[in-house]
C-alpha cells in the first residue's frame, strides 16, 4: 500500500480560509463600508433630528441613505463619521418579541449603521452594524486600533510550562491543531504555516468592529473588538472581547447568561453559557462551555461540552463528555470521543516542581468518578480503555486497548486488564457506537467516523502481537517484564483474555469490513490481516464465521447489560418498573437486528 503524503500545515491553512467570512468583511472596509450610497443630511432633516433629541457636534460628517426618515433616530448622540441608512421594517429580539428598526437612545461614534435596531447603547464606537441586527441595551461596543479577532494569538498546550503553542485563526480543525501541538520544533512546514499565517492575519485585520446581519447583542455589558458573525446571539453576557464568532443561520452561536470570552475563537454553532469563563481558546464546531465552567488555553473539539469543570493547557477532541465538576490539566487528547466523570483529577503534573509534564489519553477512554492520573501518562496506545473509579494511577504509558485499570485493596500496583472491554462491557462499547453519530451537531456531520476504524485495530493488532510475544509465564506481569502494562500489573489469566478478545475483535470487525464491501482503507487493511491471519482459507469460507461472531458479541452486550438488572433490582424494588428489560433495551434490539442481517447476507453469498 503506498504511504500517505506528509501532512502540510500551510496547505491546510490556505484550504481553511478560503471563503472566510473575516476576510470578505475585511476586504467590504477596504473598499468602503456603505453598502449603500450616502448624502448628507438636509436642514430640515437635522432640524427634525435636533427636536428629536438627537445632538451631534458636526452635522455634516453624518450622512444617509437616500429616502431616510429622521423619524426613526431619537434621542441619540453622534460623534465623527456616521452612516445611518432609511431604516424600514422590524427586527426580532431574543423571546420572540419584534422591534422597528431605527436607534433610540445611543451614543454612537464612527459608525456604519445598516438596517438596524439599535436601543440604549452606552457607546458604539467604530463599529459596522449589518442589516436585521439588534444592539439591544448593551454598555459598550467598541473597538481600539485594528484587531485581527484573536487570529495569530498563541494558546499553550500541554506543558504548562511551555513548549506547544497553537497560533489560532478563525476556521482553524483539530487536524491542524494536533499537527501544531506534536510538531513544535522549528521545522520547514511550520516556519512555512507560521509566515503564511502571519500573513493572513494582516489581510483579515480590521480597523473597526463586526456585528454581522441578523445578530443580537442584548442586555450585555461590554463588546470590545469583536467580531460577531450573521444571526449570533450575544445575550446577558458580562464580556466579549478581542474575539471572533462564526456563526450562520442554520448553526447559530451563542454567548449567553453571564458568560466571559476573551481572546478566543467560537465556530459555528458553539454555545458558551451560564456564567462560563473562557480565555485564549478556540471551540470548534457545535462544542460549548456552561453551569461556570473555566477555560483557559485550550482547544475544544466539535460536539463537546465543558460543563462545571476546568480545563487547562489542553487539547480536548470531539464528542467529550465533560458534564460534571471536574479537573483537566496538560491533556492532550485530539481524537476525544471519551469520558471525564465527576471529580476526576487529571492535572497532577507536578510535585512542587516545574509544571512540565503533561497526559495523554487515548481515543474514547471513560475517566471514572473521583479517579486520579499522575503525570506523565500515555494512554494513546490504549483505545477505549476505562480507569475505574476512585482509581489512583501511577506514572506510566499503557499500551493495551479495551482495558480496565483498576485500584485493588490488597496490591499498590493498579491491575489492567486488557480487552476487558471487550469481554465484559461490550454494551458500553456498542452504545458508544450508535451514540456519537446521533451526537453529531455539526453541520457537514464531521464526526461520523465509525468507532471501529482502521486506526483502532492497528493498535489492537500490535497490543496482541506484544501479549503474543511476551516471554514464558508468570503469575503476574509488571512494567519490569511486560512493558505494555505501564504502571500496573496483569496476570496471566488477564493476558490470556486479553489475547481472546483482541483475536475477536480483529476477526469480526475485518469480517464485518469484507462483507459490506465498501471500498475503503478498512477493507483493505481487513483483507491484508484475514489472508495473514487465516492463509489456508478463502475469504469466502471465512464470512460464514461472521454470523456465529456476531451472534456471540450480541450475547456479550446483552449479558453487560443484564448484569446491570440484576445488581439494581438487588437493590431497588421497583427497579422493573422504570427499566425495561435487556431483550427490549434499543441498544440490544439494534445489535440484534444486524446479527439477523447479517446472517441473511452470508446465507445469500454464492459459494464456490
Amino acid at each position: 500500500m503506498a504511504s500517505a503524503m506528509p501532512y502540510s500545515a500551510t496547505a491546510a491553512l490556505k484550504r481553511l480560509v478560503r471563503g472566510s467570512p473575516l476576510l470578505a468583511s475585511a476586504g467590504f472596509l477596504r473598499d468602503g463600508a456603505a453598502a449603500f450610497r450616502t448624502r448628507s443630511l438636509s436642514a430640515p432633516e437635522t432640524l427634525q433630528l435636533e427636536r428629536q433629541g438627537c445632538v451631534c457636534g458636526d452635522w455634516t460628517r453624518v450622512r444617509v441613505q437616500e429616502g431616510f426618515d429622521p423619524i426613526h433616530v431619537r434621542e441619540a448622540t453622534f460623534e465623527g463619521d456616521v452612516s445611518l441608512p432609511r431604516f424600514s421594517g422590524t427586527v426580532m429580539l431574543p423571546g420572540h418579541v419584534s422591534l422597528p428598526t431605527g436607534i433610540r437612545r445611543a451614543h454612537i461614534r464612527d459608525a456604519v449603521i445598516g438596517n438596524c435596531c439599535i436601543h440604549d447603547v452606552g457607546l458604539l464606537a467604530r463599529q459596522v452594524v449589518q442589516d436585521a441586527a439588534v444592539v439591544f441595551r448593551v454598555g459598550s461596543l467598541v473597538a481600539s486600533g485594528t484587531s485581527a479577532f484573536a487570529t495569530g494569538s498563541r494558546i499553550q498546550v500541554g506543558l504548562e510550562s511551555g513548549g506547544r503553542q497553537i497560533p489560532l485563526f478563525a476556521e482553524m480543525d483539530m487536524e491542524l491543531a494536533a499537527w501544531l501541538a506534536f510538531h513544535p520544533d522549528s521545522n520547514p512546514e511550520r516556519l512555512a504555516f507560521e509566515e503564511a499565517l502571519a500573513s493572513h492575519a494582516e489581510n483579515i485585520r480590521h480597523g473597526a468592529g463586526w456585528v454581522g446581519e441578523g445578530a443580537q447583542l442584548c442586555n450585555t455589558v461590554s463588546v470590545r473588538n469583536a467580531w460577531i458573525g450573521p444571526h449570533a446571539r450575544v445575550d446577558g453576557a458580562q464580556l466579549v472581547r478581542d474575539t471572533a464568532v462564526l456563526s450562520s443561520i442554520e448553526s447559530p452561536t451563542q454567548i449567553r447568561d453571564g458568560a466571559i470570552v476573551e481572546h478566543s475563537v467560537l465556530q459555528c454553532g458553539v454555545r458558551i453559557r451560564t456564567m462560563a469563563i473562557v480565555r485564549k481558546a478556540l471551540f470548534c464546531e457545535a462544542s460549548g462551555a456552561s453551569r461556570h465552567a473555566k477555560i483557559l488555553d485550550a482547544i475544544v473539539g466539535a460536539n463537546t461540552e465543558i460543563q462545571e469543570g476546568e480545563l487547562t493547557c489542553s487539547i480536548l477532541g470531539p464528542l467529550v463528555g465533560f458534564h460534571h465538576q471536574s479537573l483537566v490539566i496538560a491533556c492532550l487528547w485530539p481524537e476525544g470521543r471519551g469520558n471525564v466523570g465527576h471529580g476526576a483529577a487529571l492535572g497532577s503534573n507536578h510535585t512542587g516542581r516545574r509544571a512540565d509534564q503533561e497526559l495523554r489519553p487515548g481515543e474514547g477512554q471513560f475517566f471514572g468518578l473521583c479517579c486520579q492520573v499522575q503525570f506523565p501518562s500515555d494512554f494513546s496506545q490504549a483505545p477505549w480503555s476505562l480507569v475505574a473509579m476512585g482509581t489512583k494511577v501511577p506514572a506510566g504509558s499503557v499500551k493495551l486497548p479495551f482495558s480496565l485499570v483498576v485500584s485493588e485493596p490488597d496490591h499498590a500496583l493498579v491491575r489492567v486488564r486488557p480487552g476487558w472491554m471487550w469481554l465484559q462491557n461490550a454494551y458500553a462499547l456498542e452504545r458508544a457506537e450508535s451514540k456519537l453519530g446521533s451526537r453529531d451537531r455539526t453541520h457537514g456531520k464531521i464526526c461520523q467516523q465509525p468507532l471501529f476504524h482502521r486506526g483502532i485495530l492497528e493498535k489492537v493488532k500490535s497490543a496482541r502481537d506484544r501479549l503474543l510475544a511476551a516471554p514464558g509465564i508468570q503469575e503476574w506481569w509488571t512494567h519490569s517484564t511486560f512493558d505494555a502494562v505501564g504502571p500496573g500489573r496483569m496476570s496471566e489469566m488477564d493476558r490470556k483474555a486479553g489475547i481472546d478478545a483482541y483475536t475477536e475483535c480483529l476477526t469480526l470487525i475485518t469480517l464485518r469490513a469484507v462483507l459490506a464491501d465498501s471500498d475503503s482503507e478498512l477493507l483493505a487493511w481487513s483483507k491484508a490481516f484475514l489472508a495473514s491471519e487465516f492463509p489456508t482459507f478463502s475469504l469466502d469460507d471465512l464470512l460464514q464465521r461472521l454470523p456465529g461472531l456476531e451472534r456471540l458479541w450480541l450475547r456479550r452486550v446483552r449479558r453487560s447489560r443484564e448484569r446491570d438488572d440484576l445488581k439494581g433490582s438487588a437493590v431497588f424494588a421497583d427497579y422493573a418498573l422504570v427499566h425495561p428489560p435487556a431483550k427490549e433495551d434499543e441498544i440490544i434490539r439494534l445489535a440484534g437486528a444486524r446479527a439477523r442481517e447479517t446472517a441473511r447476507l452470508v446465507r445469500s453469498l454464492p459459494r464456490g
